[in-house]
């Protein structure tokens, strides 16, 4: 499977209704293995902060430094929710992400309103743990 398709598969409709707003397969060094049309420009800065959260959730069980700062996709920034030290959580007015790490990438869900956190997290996921598998 290309990662456009898993990109394809993140994006399908949700079985309490809606579909993500976007989504994307970013490298843990930043670069974009594929994203879907509308994904925030993420920077390495960004990714790079992304990976020191994880780091410190991993050590410490919390976010660190992204439990102030927050998590910035881009130019849209997300409060930090709990997560575990494989996920970061994020919630904005009317909608949030969550970021899914695996081994050598992270899966990147975007959603809004009426898409659940719930139903964005089950996805995204789901998908970060098959790559995972597949020692992605």
């Amino acid at each position: 499977m290309s990662w456009d398709q898993y990109i394809e598969h993140l994006l399908v409709d949700l079985p309490n209704g809606g579909k993500l707003t976007s989504a994307a397969i970013v490298g843990q060094d930043g670069g974009i293995w594929a994203q879907s049309p509308g994904f925030p420009a993420v920077t390495p800065e960004q990714v790079t902060a992304l990976m020191a959260g994880f780091d410190s959730m991993e050590k410490s069980g919390h976010a660190g430094e992204l439990g102030g700062t927050g998590i910035k996709l881009g130019d849209i920034k997300y409060q930090v929710a709990p997560g575990d030290e494989t996920v970061l959580r994020g919630k904005s007015k009317g909608g949030g992400c969550c970021i899914k790490r695996t081994n050598t990438a992270l899966v990147v869900g975007i959603y809004d309103e009426p898409v659940t956190a719930g139903d964005c997290n089950v996805i995204v996921e789901n998908l970060g743990d098959y790559l995972k598998g597949q020692e992605y």
